[in-house]
């Protein structure tokens, strides 16, 4: 099993911070997938 927990991610969009990923927990167990998309 792959556990994660608090994941957040932020960017700058000139000097805008720009939050696309916020305290985000998940786990996966085997065999399985995700994926995170955006623009």
């Amino acid at each position: 099993m792959i556990e994660v927990e608090g994941l957040s991610k932020i960017y700058l969009l000139g000097q805008v911070e720009v939050t696309a990923l916020q305290e985000v927990s998940f786990q996966f167990e085997r065999g399985e997938f995700a994926a995170i998309m955006g623009p």
